[in-house]
């Protein structure tokens, strides 16, 4: 009795097993199906490209460890979606773009974006930080020579920003985001390293910006300048040249050199 109950159960489960296969079966459609194999094969692509099989490297790196040309070919991933990151960022601002979005214009997959940056945040910080790096790397050329007027190195800024528009949208949106966690550490990264700029800029300059803020520390100075220049350039309207803010600029520039 015993093995006929057993064998009764086993015919039973048989049964259901295949009466869930044909219910699964008529309920999935066959083009859902064929879209989810196409978006796992090319996330598999990607990752094979830039995660070693070893797992030496943590997520967030991006950089494979197996061989050079592994890393080498993780490197230009993470560099193609970093310019990705700063056209669409630029265009929608942190919120605005989905890294769906970045992802497609880079020609990778969204979860090997998450290999390189493991999250939107970080990914947006780190684009926000490549764009202030090379702003600030073209103004070291002049800032570090002896007494540069506040002007020249104005000039050198705006003619940085309109030969890259969308550097010049990035950091201009920064004061035009909606104020979250993530947008003000943005912030606060462009505006200390715009501040160790100017800083160079007042140790060679000679500047007598202290007879017009005597109380001020060197420091100090320097981030009222990052300030005034930062604001002056985002208060421009969409599309806008920069005569007027550089007008003003112009001002405050003779009122500290003054």
């Amino acid at each position: 009795p015993l093995t006929g109950s057993s064998e009764r159960a086993d015919r039973g489960a048989g049964i259901h097993e295949k009466s869930t296969e044909k219910a699964l079966k008529s309920t999935v459609n066959p083009r859902y199906e064929r879209l989810c194999l196409r978006s796992l094969t090319l996330w598999a692509r990607e990752m094979s490209q830039a995660q070693p099989m070893n797992g030496s490297t943590a997520p967030g790196t991006g950089v494979a460890s197996e061989s050079p040309g592994s890393r080498e070919k993780g490197l230009l991933t993470r560099r193609r979606i970093l310019r990705a990151a700063l056209t669409d960022f630029a265009r929608g601002g942190f919120e605005g773009i989905a890294v769906k979005t970045i992802a497609e214009r880079a020609g990778v997959a969204s979860g090997t974006v998450f290999w390189h940056f493991e999250s939107k945040t970080r990914l947006y910080l780190e684009t926000v930080t490549l764009a202030s790096d090379e702003f600030h790397k073209e103004l070291s050329h002049i800032v570090d020579d002896q007494g540069v007027p506040f002007m020249h190195v104005i000039d050198k800024a705006v003619a940085f920003l309109r030969e890259h528009p969308e550097t010049d949208r990035l950091l201009s949106s920064l004061r035009g985001e909606h104020p979250c966690e993530t947008v003000s550490e943005a912030t606060r990264l462009v505006e200390t390293r715009s501040v160790s700029t100017w800083r160079r800029w007042i140790a060679r300059s000679g500047t007598n910006g202290h007879r017009v803020l005597p109380s001020a520390s060197d420091a100090n100075l320097a981030r009222l300048i990052a300030v005034t220049v930062a604001g002056s350039f985002a208060m421009r309207l969409p599309d806008e040249d920069f005569e007027v803010p550089r007008a003003l600029l112009a001002d405050f520039g003779a009122l500290i050199e003054s």
